[in-house]
């Protein structure tokens, strides 16, 4: 009987490693990654780390006019930026850390994707890449929320 592995997501098995932020925007942890995108246990923290902190430099670059702009105001940190309160929690907070999520939630699908030359693995490889899509669409619109840009969804008919 040949062996068999099973991955399992066990959100226990995940260690608390923070990556470290710019100081205005809060650090993320691996913890908290894996825990809101369910990502699976066979994707190394390492793998995790390396994502959050792409993930962070893309983020605070399309923020970095916008975080200029309020630290001229004297706003050191994002959670101090007027905005709701939803469960204790600034709405700025909260999106900063969906557009986060949500890149390198795609940056893991990227590196998931793997030679398949069947039909099968191209099928596998288009819905990989639409569902990356559908994550950097979800950081661009968490983005545009912080800086209070209003998002545009066009059907073509």
């Amino acid at each position: 009987m040949p062996n068999i592995f099973a991955p399992t997501a066990d959100p226990n098995n995940t260690s608390d490693q923070a990556v470290a932020n710019n100081g205005f925007f809060p650090d993320q942890t691996v913890a908290a990654f894996k825990a809101s995108t369910r990502t699976v246990d066979t994707v190394t923290d390492q793998r995790v780390v390396d994502a959050l902190s792409q993930s962070i430099i893309e983020t605070n670059r399309a923020l970095a006019d916008w975080q200029a702009a309020h630290e001229l105001l004297g706003i050191t940190r994002l959670a101090d930026v007027d905005s709701g309160v939803i469960n204790g929690e600034s709405e700025l907070v909260i999106s900063y850390r969906a557009a986060v999520f949500a890149r390198a939630k795609a940056l893991i699908i990227d590196k998931l994707r793997d030679i398949d030359t069947s039909r099968e693995g191209d099928a596998r490889a288009n819905e990989y890449e639409n569902t990356r899509d559908g994550y950097l669409r979800e950081a661009i619109k968490n983005v545009l929320a912080i800086m209070g840009r209003q998002t545009l969804t066009v059907e073509l008919i």
